[in-house]
């Protein structure tokens, strides 16, 4: 061999080493780029199953408050029915007692019958009267001239 030709195989030597390393330079970027292709597909198949439990458990909360919020307005109303029936049978008590002390502090009263007062009672039987009206949740008229206060002598000698 020649020194030329020497000269110039080891430079082509040299050149194909170098694209030898090119290529090895390459593949090995290239291999690398699919390595960390691959870890960012599993990083994103990572994260999209930790949303999907993420989800779930939303949804199952949303389930179990909905339920609670159900159970708590069912309580609310068993709670507004239970203070409705205490109300009303404190109402009762109090018109019991009242309708058993109608007596006292009774006095005469005087009900008008065809333009003239004459009919006489006690203020007691008017209470009552009044009193059983509101147990059944009516009300009750007072009769006409009841609450007229009148001389006792006046009315029963038809003077007035």
């Amino acid at each position: 061999m020649d020194a030329s030709s020497s000269g110039s195989s080891s430079s082509r030597l040299a050149a194909a080493a170098e694209e030898l390393l090119k290529a090895a330079g390459a593949e090995s970027a290239t291999e690398n780029q699919k390595k960390m292709v691959t870890g960012i597909k599993s990083l994103k198949a990572s994260m999209d199953a930790k949303l999907n439990t993420i989800e779930q458990n939303l949804s199952t909360l949303k389930d179990h408050m909905g339920n609670k919020v159900s159970e708590i307005d069912k309580r609310l109303e068993t709670m507004s029915e239970a203070i409705t029936s205490i109300k009303a049978e404190g109402k009762m008590q109090r018109l019991a007692f009242a309708i058993s002390n109608a007596d006292l502090n009774s006095f005469i009263c005087y009900y008008e019958e065809n333009g003239e007062y004459y009919k006489e009672s006690k203020s007691n039987d008017l209470v009552r009267r009044i009193l059983f009206s509101f147990r059944i949740n009516f009300g009750h008229y007072l009769p006409k001239g009841s609450m007229k206060r009148l001389d006792a002598y006046a009315v029963r000698n038809n003077e007035q």
